[in-house]
């Protein structure tokens, strides 16, 4: 986690402080330890106290593969192994100076296979993004070609083994590009029990996709249920993103 001056703000400050507090919420409940979860996962504590009291009060079962889409150090799935211990992990980060948890596959998932420029902001080197609106592009500007895959298609040639660990819990945190994941998926979403998708909300953020058609989408392959685990305010201005965790009802 790179720190930045927005982390000291008032408004960075109370954010972590609350994240602090469900991240020990978390750990108490499910045995983890909180100090080494410090500082990667602070930003992820609050999403994933609320998942795991949604797997709670709903009497969910719990995950037996996670798909960690976008997974840049494995910061939410350090989380989701304190509710799903057992859990199978692969990762899908193509930014190669990190170090996901799992079986890591250097690939973008979209919705289409083949190639495309992957890009590292020069200002901070901790993230990555195939949607180039999402960058500043100088002539300083980090990039690289990464491989496109649709999951639909790692599946059908036999690079993912799936139906061996349900339920599934798919994250996706692609900067931009969660759409074309979800879209990528194809007939093999049917089979996913559980997404955790952030949810752009600025378009100064890159807002690629619109939230009436994603839910829409969603609803029609039988995520029924949904909550916002946790949404980044930054004092009085509309959300700059959300965390928003689809499932199906167990007579889906």
């Amino acid at each position: 986690m790179q720190l930045h001056l927005f982390h000291f703000t008032p408004h960075g400050l109370a954010r972590a402080y609350s994240h602090l507090i469900a991240g020990k919420k978390l750990c108490r409940a499910t045995g983890l330890r909180l100090c080494p979860l410090i500082p990667d996962s602070v930003n992820s504590m609050t999403a994933a106290w609320n998942v795991y009291q949604t797997f709670q009060k709903s009497g969910l079962p719990l995950p037996k593969t996670i798909i960690d889409v976008g997974a840049n150090v494995s910061q939410m799935t350090c989380l989701l192994l304190g509710t799903a211990p057992d859990a199978e992990v692969f990762s899908f980060e193509p930014n190669q100076k990190l170090s996901p948890a799992g079986k890591v596959f250097r690939i973008a998932l979209s919705d289409t296979d083949g190639t495309t420029d992957f890009f590292l902001p020069q200002n901070d080197a901790d993230w990555g993004t195939i949607e180039s609106d999402k960058v500043n592009i100088t002539s300083n500007t980090a990039r690289y070609s990464v491989p496109t895959r649709r999951m639909e298609s790692l599946i059908e040639n036999g690079e993912i083994e799936w139906g061996k660990g349900h339920p599934v819990f798919v994250k996706i945190d692609t900067e931009g590009s969660e759409q074309k994941v979800i879209d990528g998926f194809g007939k093999y979403l049917c089979d996913v029990a559980y997404l955790l998708v952030e949810v752009e909300n600025q378009e100064s953020r890159g807002q690629n996709y619109n939230l009436i058609s994603l839910c829409t989408r969603l609803a029609e392959k039988g995520f029924d249920h949904s909550k916002i685990v946790y949404s980044c305010y930054d004092g009085p201005e509309a959300p700059a993103y959300s965390d928003i965790l689809f499932w199906k009802s167990k007579k889906s």
